[in-house]
């Protein structure tokens, strides 16, 4: 476990606009996503990739394949292969509310 620390008032309202801003974002994430499912609805059901406004392209349908790798069973099956071309990942610092 880390070193404790009291937060400060600073530190106190920083917090308060980190957890508000996520929520904020979470909100923000939903209607996007649903307003994105929409369009792709609306343009798999006509069959189309573009979409028009007034004439002019405003927003097109992009379609890409995703290949993925099962890296938990590469590492099993083949742990020589993984150590050979696995690299070390980026260290990032999350800030995660504790739950009260």
């Amino acid at each position: 476990m880390g070193t404790l620390i009291a937060l400060d008032d600073y530190a106190q309202d920083a917090l308060a606009e980190y957890v508000a801003t996520n929520d904020e974002m979470r909100e923000l994430a939903t209607r996007k996503d649903k307003a994105r499912d929409a369009l792709i609805a609306f343009f798999e059901s006509n069959d189309a990739d573009v979409g028009t406004v007034d004439g002019k392209e405003v927003v097109k349908l992009i379609r890409s394949d995703v290949i993925t790798l099962d890296t938990e069973r590469l590492k099993a099956e083949q742990p020589f292969t993984y150590r050979k071309f696995a690299k070390p990942a980026v260290r990032k610092v999350y800030i995660r509310q504790v739950p009260s």
